[in-house]
């Protein structure tokens, strides 16, 4: 009895150890097998929790699909009409499964001081008019009767001087493109010119300040630029229509559009966007 006592016991003991050798590996196993992949970046796994080295985003458990519907349009909640309008507003898209996160992940539209060198390629229209290429907001700082210099960029044919005095006589600028106007500037009329002759104008330099956000959070598209507005949760984005003028020390300056201390995507807003548009295909 002793003895069989003893055997039995023995073999309780041995099954405990198995038992708990089989769990321990099974959840080591299970451990070794989760893991977690960025949205946007699949080539990024990672055995535990944590963001992508690239984009910033938090990972996601690779065993857990998004969902196809994970962009849908829709008005961030609480936002108001007037804050996006159809004016300046093309869609809104609400992001559930990705956040804005990072350092400079975003950029907020600011005040921004600089110093402008006004130059800008220029041609000989005429014998009285010069016709010079500026940036919107360029075009806007001119002042009447500001005098600036013609220089040509090839030799002045027939003897023509190389460098012409040019003046502002208040003609409203005319647009050009999305970004550009052209201005057209007088020539005295004792200066023999050449027509044709191309060149550039360059005006006095100038303190200017105006509402920037970084230059890598503008889109451009056939339609003009646009941006990403961040709502607050980080997750709501808001495709907006911008007028951008010059791009200065890697800000854009933007004169309509924005409004101060809005947020914009500003790393990555390419593929940001692609994400939105491949979405907005997939049927629902």
């Amino acid at each position: 009895m002793v003895l069989a006592g003893r055997i039995l016991l023995l073999a309780i003991a041995v099954t405990a150890v198995l038992f708990g050798y089989a769990a321990t590996r099974s959840t080591t196993e299970s451990k070794t097998d989760a893991s977690y992949v960025c949205p946007m970046h699949p080539q990024v796994i990672s055995p535990v929790p944590g963001d992508c080295p690239i984009c910033r985003m938090a990972l996601e458990p690779a065993r857990s699909p998004m969902g196809a519907g994970a962009l849908a349009p829709a008005l961030a909640e609480g936002e108001s009409k007037e804050a996006v309008t159809p004016a300046d507003s093309e869609s809104v898209t609400l992001l559930e499964h990705m956040g804005v996160r990072g350092y400079d992940a975003r950029s907020r539209a600011k005040i921004f001081e600089s110093s402008l060198e006004m130059r800008g390629p220029a041609w000989i229209e005429s014998r009285e008019v010069c016709v010079v290429l500026l940036h919107h907001d360029e075009a806007k700082l001119l002042v009447l009767n500001e005098v600036g210099s013609f220089s040509s960029s090839t030799p002045a044919p027939n003897g023509a001087p190389a460098d012409v005095e040019v003046q502002y006589s208040g003609e409203p600028a005319e647009k050009w493109d999305d970004r550009t106007s052209l201005v057209r500037m007088h020539i005295s009329p004792k200066v023999a010119v050449a027509v044709g002759q191309t060149g550039y104008v360059k005006l006095a330099t100038r303190l200017r300040s105006g509402l920037v956000v970084k230059s890598s959070a503008v889109i451009a598209s056939p339609q003009g630029p646009y941006v990403l507005v961040v709502a607050d949760d980080r997750h709501t984005l808001t495709k907006r229509r911008i007028e951008v003028g010059n791009i200065l020390y890697g800000y854009a300056h933007v004169l309509s559009g924005l409004r101060e201390n809005e947020y914009v995507v500003a790393a990555h807003a390419f593929f940001f966007d692609v994400e939105r548009r491949l979405e907005e295909r997939v049927p629902h």
